[in-house]
């Protein structure tokens, strides 16, 4: 086992197919099994026997919790929110950079179901928070959750928690009324998403759609995400539909609060506004800037280290050891 790769060790059988694919040992891997979600909960025995001979246990999660990285293991861990379509794509690239465990927050029919406000539905979404990921609260959400994200932190600065937020968008927009949701090409999407299912329901999907003509643009990437939410199901359809006309009524009681917030924007001067980051701007009043290359629809995936060290910076600022801070109970257990 000590010299796996010497050719006497190679010669036995083994029930390991990469064996022989591999030059030395990889240490990164010590902390793969992390990664592995358990088809199902330990039993309590199980439960009780890891802990009394000091096994780190994991905390058990929702189905619509999801690990996307565990490593480093002792470190505070951030909560990814999904974009409008409620799933995590693109994260993946950011969540291998950034030091620390990351956990998405994906939406699904059982979390929006009869949800009446933005507001609901952060209240739902920090309810699904084991006492693991707190204290504090470190949260990156990417566009429309962004206003999510932002009444987690109030309703979190309730209870009482310490917040921190990471807002990646578009640029900020001028000081005036914040435009419509998706410069208000709601409706034209959701109808185009709901065309899309019936027509693969019925056998006659078609990459052509009437959304590229409606928005006046050619290689239109939001005609790429209606054909990606649609291809996921009727149900991930429905989320997203849902997602888009959630209203966030502007009367809602807004507190500013005390939380920290750095807003990582896509520098490209082509890419628009929409409503989201205008919106939350109000209530951080002491909200921080920073740009990274790209646009709106691919700068969280093509940009994801420059990204990773503005957020790992702006934890380090806040007094949150990134890398080597000691585990709290709460985690270990």
């Amino acid at each position: 086992m000590a010299q796996p790769y010497e050719s006497s060790a190679t010669e036995l059988v083994t029930t390991d197919p990469q064996l022989l694919r591999r030059k030395a040992i990889d240490a990164a891997l010590a902390d793969r099994w992390r990664e592995v979600i358990l088809p199902k909960p330990l039993q309590p025995l199980t439960n009780t026997t890891a802990k009394t001979f000091g096994y780190e246990l994991l905390p058990e999660l929702d189905a619509e919790l999801v690990w996307l990285s565990r490593t480093p293991a002792h470190s505070p861990p951030v909560i990814f929110l999904h974009d409008f379509t409620g799933v995590l794509w693109g994260f993946d690239a950011l969540a291998r950079v950034l030091r620390a465990p990351c956990l998405g927050i994906q939406c699904s029919k059982r979390l929006i179901e009869g949800c009446t406000s933005m507001q609901e539905l952060a209240w739902r979404y920090v309810r699904l928070l084991p006492p693991s990921v707190r204290k504090p609260v470190r949260l990156v959400a990417y566009s429309l959750s962004c206003r999510i994200a932002y009444r987690m932190a109030v309703a979190l600065e309730q209870m009482g928690e310490s917040v921190q937020l990471v807002l990646l968008d578009g640029p900020v927009g001028p000081e005036n009324d914040a435009p419509p949701r998706l410069d208000g090409m709601v409706a034209t999407i959701v109808d185009q998403i709901q065309s899309r299912v019936r027509s693969q329901q019925n056998g006659t999907a078609s990459l052509a759609t009437p959304l590229t003509d409606s928005l006046e643009l050619t290689a239109d990437p939001i005609n790429a995400l209606v054909g990606m939410v649609a291809s996921m199901g009727e149900d991930a359809a429905s989320v997203t539909t849902a997602l888009l006309q959630l209203p966030d009524p502007q009367d809602a009681p807004t507190p500013p609060v005390r939380v920290a917030a750095l807003h990582i924007a896509a520098e490209s001067s082509a890419n628009r506004t929409n409503g989201t980051i205008e919106t939350v701007k109000r209530c951080l009043p002491g909200l921080e800037q920073a740009a990274v290359p790209g646009a709106q629809f691919d700068f969280v995936e093509q940009s994801a280290e420059a990204i990773a060290e503005h957020a790992n910076g702006f934890f380090e600022r806040l007094g949150v050891a990134v890398e080597g801070c000691q585990p709290t109970s709460s985690y270990t257990e």
